[in-house]
Parts: C-alpha cells; structure tokens; sequence
C-alpha cells in the first residue's frame, strides 16, 4: 500500500496506522489553507531542550525557546536545530516565551511574566493573582495592538470557557475585561465531538491572516480563531508527529515552527513554509 494511501487514515479516524512515519505523514486533519499536507523540516533538538515549553521568532536564523525548568533563553536555530544560551533568572516552571517591540517576555505557568530585556537581564515581574485552579502556558505579542496576549491552560475550578486577556507590554497590568471567553461547548459543536478536550499550550498570531492561532496539546487540536476569540475551523495534529505540542511561532512571512517536548524522546521542531496552494 502507498503511504498516501496509509496515510488517508488520518483524515478519517483517528488513531492512525502504525505504519505511517512521523515524518512523512500528513499533519493536520482537515489541512490548514496555505500550508501543505506535510511538513517541509522536521528537526531534532539537542538535550537541553527536551522538554522545550515556549517559541517565539527571533529573525530569519534563529528562535527564541525556554524550557519549563531553568531560567534560561535559548537560541536555537531554526535550519539545523543548534543551540546557545542566555540565563536570565532563577530555576522556575517556565512556559513560554513572547518577544516585544523592546523587551522579552517569559511567562510562569502560575500567570506571572517577567519582562528580560535583550541583554539577558530580567528588568521586572509582573504578578498576577488569578487564584486556584489557574494555570497558564500560552504567551504571545500582538504586533497590531502592541499587547501581550495571555491564555489559561486551565481557567479555574470547573471551567467552561478558555479565557484570555490583554496585558500591557510596559506595566503587566491586565485588560479589566478578558479579551475573550471561548466556551468549551463552541469548541465541541466545531469538532462535532461532545468528549473533547481543550486546554491552551501555545498561541500565536498569524502575521498574514491576522487570525489566532492556539494550540492545545492536552486534546491534541489546533484551532483557529479571529482576534476576538470567534473559532473559525478546527483541526486535529496527528500525534504520531506532535508527541507534546508546546511551542508555537510564525515568521513575519507566515512560515509556521511548532515545537514538541521530548516526553521519552527527543524534543522536536517542525516547520511548515506558508503560501501553498
């Protein structure tokens, strides 16, 4: 049997034939416009990284990554995988990474942001008090509004609803309102499945689009949203390619890096070029 052939599991059911390589498969079911089938790069990453929790674009060589456990930013390099690194802080559960106009920003999976600026040195904190039942790994920068964009992995006790707010890029201080709630049942009725789960572990806007892209590897979805949090289309990851999807960044031209925790493996990084027909 062809592996296109093989590979046709994936848009009907899960899970997928064992068969099909983590590579060589097809990534999303139904595929994302302007992206193809199949991924164009698909990197190991060193050791350190293993358990690699955040990704932002840095320029046209390299990313910005931390992982969940030092007070590192590691530079990594997005052809080859290669890495150095900055310290910045303490040991801490550190979940993702978003580059600002001036500063970089590293978010804690308890709701608090550092601000670090280029040179490596943490310059403030910004604390925030959501209380039990919260905790967060999605962080990105919105160029269009220049503020930072937060996302609850879990939004409290008994949640319905994936909440995200503004937060000054210059103060931290939040949005009085969320900038979204998206009910977990819109999320269902688009997956057309009443069991499934969706907890946040990497945003990003697309730089073309302008739409909201979160992904949720507790549920293994990437959804698609307007900036107003309204989702647009849903689409399944093959988790045969994303073991621990953690990471997630476009360059200014739309390509498109996600990266996964290496669980028992390695840690990956998986890139998708944009504009494909």
């Amino acid at each position: 049997m062809k592996l296109s052939l093989r590979c046709f599991v994936f848009i009907l059911a899960l899970p997928f034939v064992p068969a099909c390589s983590r590579v060589h498969s097809l990534s999303f079911a139904p595929r994302i416009p302007g992206y193809a089938e199949e991924s164009a790069r698909y990197i190991i990453l060193p050791k350190p990284l293993r358990e690699i929790s955040g990704l932002a674009y840095y320029n046209d060589h390299e990313l910005l990554a931390i992982n969940d456990e030092q007070g590192k930013i590691f530079f990594v390099n997005s052809e080859t995988g290669k890495t150095r690194e900055r310290p910045f802080g303490n040991k801490g559960d550190y979940e993702d990474i978003a580059i600002g106009p001036q500063s970089w920003y590293v978010l804690k999976s308890n709701g608090h942001i550092s601000q670090v600026d280029t040179s490596g040195k943490e310059t403030a904190v910004f604390s925030n008090d959501f209380g039990k039942g919260y905790e967060f790994e999605s962080l990105c920068y919105d160029v269009a509004s220049n503020k930072l964009l937060l996302v609850c992995k879990t939004c409290g006790r008994d949640a319905d609803a994936v909440i995200g707010w503004w937060v000054d890029p210059g103060t931290g201080v939040l949005s009085p309102e969320p900038a979204f709630q998206l009910p977990l049942t819109a999320i269902r009725k688009l997956a057309k499945d009443d069991t499934i789960e969706f907890e946040p572990s990497a945003i990003a806007f697309h730089p073309i689009s302008k739409e909201l892209f979160i992904i949720a590897s507790v549920g293994k979805i990437l959804l698609i949203c307007d900036k107003n949090g309204k989702p647009l289309s849903l689409h399944r990851l093959n988790p045969n390619q994303f073991q621990q999807p953690e990471g997630l960044c476009f360059t200014p031209q739309g390509d498109m890096f996600i990266s996964n925790e290496g669980r028992k493996g390695r840690a990956t990084l998986i890139y998708y070029p944009y504009g494909q027909p």
